[in-house]
């Protein structure tokens, strides 16, 4: 992924084939992304605080974040042909769609208003 002007986060793996994900504001790590063996869970740890990321079912494209047992955000998929999700935190909405492109595997996240 080619940073867009003013982006600073960037994602790293840390070995080869990890599934696992280190989130860098310029030299300084600022989260990392666990996923769990055979589930559709994660870990996310940011500034002290961990997340639980969790799917709702196998089919279903519903997620949730939950810190301790309060839910943090929500997202739900959007669309067949252009995958995106709907992204809820509080009062506010975003839209997580992919970069476009055939061989793209970034992410852009958007004001819900935008489309």
């Amino acid at each position: 992924m080619i940073p867009a002007e003013g982006d600073v986060l960037t994602v790293h793996q840390p070995k080869m084939f990890s599934r696992n994900l280190l989130l860098f504001d310029g030299d300084s790590k600022v989260a990392e992304v666990r996923y769990r063996s055979f589930t559709e869970a994660a870990e996310i740890a940011i500034a002290g605080n961990r997340y639980e990321a969790t799917r709702s079912g196998w089919i279903r494209s519903e997620y949730s974040l939950t810190l301790g047992d309060r839910v943090v955000a929500q997202a739900e998929g959007e669309g067949f042909w252009q995958r995106m999700y709907r992204v809820r935190a509080g009062s506010a909405t975003y839209l997580l769609r992919r970069q476009p492109g055939w061989f793209q595997t970034g992410w852009n996240l958007l004001d819900g208003e935008c489309r």
